[in-house]
Parts: C-alpha cells; sequence; structure tokens
C-alpha cells in the first residue's frame, strides 16, 4: 500500500513541477512565496525523494536519478524559452540539479538507515 502511494506520489509531483514549470504563470492555486530558484530545489528534492523511496534504489539507481532529473530541470529550462513570461537561467538549472541530487542522497539514506534496500532481484 504505502509503496503505490510514493508511486502516485510522485507522478503528482512529477505533473506539478511539469506544469508549475511550463504554464506561464504557474499554478496560480499552489503559488509558494519562494524565490524561483528556491522553487526549483524543493520541487526536484522532492521529487526525487519520492522516486528513490518508491523505486527502494541503490547506491547506483539513486545516483541515477538525480543525474536523470538534473538532466529533466535542463531540458525544461530549454523548453521554457519559447514560453511567455519563462526565460532559461543557469540558476534554475542548478538548483534543480542541487535539489535531485539531495534528495536523492536522502531517500538513499533514510534506506540505509532503515534497512530497507532491496538485494537485486528480491521480492517485494
Amino acid at each position: 500500500m504505502f509503496h503505490g502511494l510514493l508511486w502516485a506520489g510522485s507522478g503528482v509531483f512529477l505533473a506539478l513541477v511539469l506544469l508549475g514549470s511550463l504554464l506561464p504563470g504557474g499554478i496560480p492555486l499552489l503559488e509558494v512565496p519562494l524565490s524561483p530558484p528556491l522553487k526549483h530545489l524543493f520541487g526536484y528534492g522532492v521529487l526525487a525523494l519520492l522516486v528513490v523511496l518508491a523505486l527502494r534504489a541503490d547506491f547506483r539507481r539513486s545516483a541515477g536519478i538525480a543525474v536523470g532529473l538534473a538532466m529533466l530541470g535542463l531540458a525544461v529550462e530549454l523548453v521554457q524559452i519559447p514560453v511567455p513570461v519563462r526565460s532559461f537561467l543557469w540558476l534554475d538549472v542548478g538548483a534543480c540539479a542541487l535539489g535531485a541530487a539531495l534528495g536523492s542522497g536522502v531517500g538513499f539514506g533514510v534506506q540505509w538507515i532503515v534497512g530497507a534496500i532491496r538485494a537485486p532481484g528480491e521480492n517485494d
């Protein structure tokens, strides 16, 4: 049950990050009083944490998730170039990458502490 909630949370949070990043005005109902780089740091950090926990990722997979989400952050910034009221900022790319790394690290650390990391091929 909890594992399914992590997957659902990951999907919902991914949708929120993408919509908040690509819509010209963001998501008005979810306006958070933070600067854009802090929003990126928080958004990609929480997303990475959820995905690492949902996958029960080991260290290598956690690092891969961080790299993948950092690349997603770069891609989203590039797609923002033609979007009205949006622009490409290297600061936002860095915040996405840092958030993804921190979230993946926290997710891996939580699993390591509680001993929840599965061996390859181990069943639920």
